[in-house]
């Protein structure tokens, strides 16, 4: 039965939502810092044309940008389980959360590979000879002149990505992970005024967005002002 829209609910809702961003931000924050290894892993091994490796993360890149990010989800979620089970280990146990993590965190790092990728070729060939002219060991170069002339480049993409990341941990919910969105419905349940519960935490995650937006614009101006 539908129930007629009030505020009140909404303002209700509220407090238990707020009790559960640190859970979601945890998620959002490992599915970062996995993206970003495995992302500049993949970065590396592509720039440095590594045989055979290369060839490997090419598939893997293309294969993980061409599938939807809840299908990658429960293909972690129900197939890893199924797959170790073969081999007499059981990851049934496990929580959620942690497939969840793998999942996005590898989606993540392919995107995060080619906007690296990308950077690395704009920085262009002259620099690194120029580090070599200097004395620079490869390595050197790679750390002290491309890297961080790269980071600048790429922060913009990289600050889209972190947004699109907090929305995608709504879908936690679906493999039962308690957090924002999972809340969301259990409040929207237990009261019969499921729209006020979608409403509340919708605004939870823009107050968030805008949060996570700004922090990115400040750090974008203060690159682009040292670049100059």
């Amino acid at each position: 039965m539908v129930q007629a829209f009030e505020w009140k609910y909404v303002l209700k809702a509220m407090p238990r939502l707020l009790h559960f961003i640190p859970i979601t931000l945890l998620i959002w924050a490992s599915i970062i810092l996995s993206g970003v290894f495995v992302g500049s892993l993949f970065a590396v091994i592509r720039t440095k044309h590594i045989p055979v490796l290369e060839q490997l993360v090419r598939v893997i890149i293309s294969v993980v940008r061409g599938i939807p990010p809840l299908t990658q989800l429960f293909i972690f979620y129900f197939g890893m389980p199924a797959l170790f089970l073969k081999i007499g280990i059981d990851l049934t146990r496990i929580d959620g959360m942690w497939f969840v993590i793998l999942a996005y965190g590898l989606s993540n790092g392919a995107v995060i590979s080619e906007n690296l990728r990308a950077a690395f070729a704009s920085v262009g060939k002259g620099q690194e000879d120029a580090a070599y002219s200097i004395g620079m060991t490869g390595t050197k170069a790679f750390f002290r002149i491309m890297i961080p002339q790269a980071l600048v480049v790429a922060l913009p993409s990289f600050g889209n990505l972190c947004v699109a990341s907090l929305k995608n941990t709504s879908l936690a919910f679906s493999v039962g992970v308690i957090e924002l969105m999972t809340t969301a419905n259990q409040i929207g349940t237990f009261t019969m005024h499921r729209m006020e519960s979608y409403v509340a935490v919708a605004l939870v995650y823009y107050v968030l967005y805008l949060i996570i937006r700004n922090i990115f614009r400040l750090i974008e101006h203060k690159a682009s002002y040292q670049k100059d």
